[in-house]
Formats: structure tokens, sequence, C-alpha cells
């Protein structure tokens, strides 16, 4: 059965969550982004969870973790920066920096995601509903496919879907059960259910 909330807040939770970060995400590394340096730029969330609990939850800020975001964000400009050497931008700073803002888009989308899921979590609590979070993921999941289809579709083309299903091997199949209940039911399961029960500026950075 769905879980205790309202619909709306199932689609947005999947649209924010699945669509919005891993689109941008899977995106900038297709624009090669280097995955290790995606999993870093991505923990940006941290300072994008921070704003959006100030800004839409009205949860206020310590000295230290206005320092802390304020040191993450010098990080994030030295790596914004880094490779962008005026010699070589037409080869590789161009690239690199579609996917570092890719990458950042990604990051302010799982930041709102977690935005989203505390409100929900806040509005049941309200009205003395039990909040099931695996069951919100679960049901949230069911949005994302749609949306993934049609900008397959439209940024790669119907050749490239069928190619891939016609070559879909062991690989694949790792990579789509790991992300189903690894990275998705395990990983944002357990990170929600945090994220949902206390303030944002004390979980978001441990990611």
């Amino acid at each position: 059965s769905p879980p205790a909330v309202p619909l709306r807040w199932i689609i947005a939770y999947g649209l924010t969550a699945g669509v919005g970060q891993f689109g941008f995400l899977f995106y900038a590394i297709e624009q090669g982004m280097p995955a290790g340096l995606a999993s870093v730029v991505l923990q940006s969330q941290a300072i994008f969870t921070l704003l959006f609990a100030n800004l839409f939850l009205r949860e206020n800020w310590f000295i230290s973790q206005l320092l802390g975001l304020i040191i993450a964000s010098s990080g994030l400009i030295v790596i914004g920066c880094s490779r962008v050497d005026p010699a070589l931008y037409k080869t590789l700073g161009e690239t690199h920096m579609i996917g570092f803002t890719l990458t950042l888009c990604g990051a302010a989308f799982w930041g709102l995601s977690n935005i989203l899921v505390r409100s929900a979590w806040k509005q049941a609590n309200t009205h003395g509903k039990q909040f099931n979070m695996f069951r919100f993921i679960i049901w949230s999941s069911l949005v994302p496919p749609i949306p993934f289809l049609l900008l397959s579709l439209g940024l790669e083309g119907s050749e490239t879907i069928i190619d891939s299903l016609q070559n879909f091997n062991i690989l694949s199949f790792g990579s789509i059960a790991y992300l189903a209940f690894g990275a998705t039911l395990l990983g944002f399961g357990i990170w929600s259910s945090l994220i949902s029960r206390y303030p944002a500026g004390y979980i978001a950075p441990f990611s």
C-alpha cells in the first residue's frame, strides 16, 4: 500500500532524488566528468541542503556550520577551476566545466529531495500517521522511469536504447541491481530516515 503521505510528496521526491539527482549526475559523467571527481563534487549536497533547510524549513545555522559552508564552497571553487588551463580550455576545460556544472545541479536536486522527505515526514507526524520510509522510497521509485525514458529518447535516440537492450549483459544487470537495492533502497532508505528525523545541518555533512 502507498505510504501515509499525499501523492504530491511521492512524485516530488521521485523527480528530485531520482530524475534530478541521478539524471544530472549520469549525464555529467557521459559528458566527460571523471567518476571519482563527480563523487566528490556531488557531496556539495550538504551545502544545498543547509541552504534549502534555512530557506524552506527556517532551520538556523550554527557558526561551525557556516564556517564549514565557506570552507566547502572554497574547495568546490578550487576543484572547478583546477583543470581549466587556458592553453587546454578548448580541448578540456569546456568539457570539464560542463560536467562540473551538471554535477552541481545533481547535488542541488539531492539537497532539495532532502528537504522534501523531511517535510513529508513532518506532515505525516503532524496528522498522527506512521511514516514508513522504505515504503516511501519504493513508491517514489515508480516516478523516474517514464521521465528517464523520454530524456533518453530526446538525448540519445531510439537506436541507442535498442542497442543497450540488445547488448544487455551481467555488468548491466549488476549496475541496475546495485542502483536499485544498494544505492536506492538501502542507501537512500537509511539516509532519508536520518534526514527526516534530525535537523539537516546535523546529517547532511555526513554524506
